[in-house]
């Protein structure tokens, strides 16, 4: 899946391919290796730790303090931006910058890819950041514990540590959500998934609605944390009839 769906996307994009690094668990690392023996830009493979909420601090712990570090799962096939927007490499180096500006750690994009839900604008303030792409200021600390709802931990972490998390909601991610074979899928249930929305929000009360069982009754039940309501405040996105001068940053590798 990941050639057919993450890397052909960053593709797609623009993005160079010899800023991707692949992180993958030693029991797996000869069938990535197979899998990715035609892309010859994608063969930097990494062999990382068994766990999601470990081999994401393995990725960190990997990269110096202060590197921006774009996070993406394997599996995503899409994102979208409303019409008239800069590329993403722009839109991505343009977050970073804010980031720094505003002295926040975490960043990302809109959930889902309904242009029905996603604004033209980036949010400043207590929101959720998914886990399925994200950007970060690397500091190397301890943001994640559980392997299960980690993205609403890292967000309530930046978000007491730092005061506020970027969302640009200008782009939507897809990605086959709690769907694919591999990775948590294996030890995934319904009461793992229960038992973390409850740590979770027994750390962060403040922040979260209590646990909530969505499609109750159905197969494809799950349970939930939503963030509480909270002021926030709008930035703007430069668009592609700006100037992108003021993107430029000579440390950033996303220039388009």
């Amino acid at each position: 899946m990941l050639p057919l769906y993450t890397l052909k996307t960053l593709e797609r994009h623009g993005f160079a391919k010899d800023l991707i690094d692949i992180f993958v668990i030693q029991d797996e690392y000869e069938t990535y290796k197979q899998h990715l023996e035609l892309n010859p830009y994608y063969k930097n493979l990494i062999i990382g730790v068994p766990g999601l909420s470990a081999q994401r601090q393995f990725i960190k712990d990997y990269y110096p303090v202060n590197q921006h570090i774009l996070f993406l799962d394997d599996d995503l096939n899409v994102f979208k931006l409303l019409p008239y927007q800069l590329g993403l490499p722009q839109i991505v180096s343009y977050m970073f910058l804010l980031m720094e500006a505003e002295g926040i750690h975490l960043g990302g994009f809109y959930p889902t890819n309904s242009l029905l839900f996603m604004n033209d604008r980036i949010i400043k303030g207590s929101v959720y950041i998914v886990g399925a792409a994200y950007l970060q200021i690397n500091t190397k600390e301890t943001d994640t514990t559980e392997d299960e709802k980690e993205d609403v931990q890292r967000s309530c972490y930046w978000i007491k540590k730092d005061g506020a998390v970027l969302r640009c909601e200008s782009v939507g991610i897809s990605t086959k959500y709690l769907k694919n074979y591999g990775g948590l899928q294996l030890t995934r249930t319904h009461q793992s998934i229960r038992e973390a929305a409850e740590r979770v929000y027994q750390m962060y009360p403040d922040l979260l609605h209590a646990p909530a069982e969505k499609k109750k009754g159905k197969p494809d039940s799950y349970w939930d944390c939503r963030f509480l309501k909270a002021p926030k405040i709008v930035l703007s996105l430069p668009t592609f009839h700006q100037e992108l001068t003021n993107l430029e940053h000579p440390d950033s590798p996303y220039q388009g």
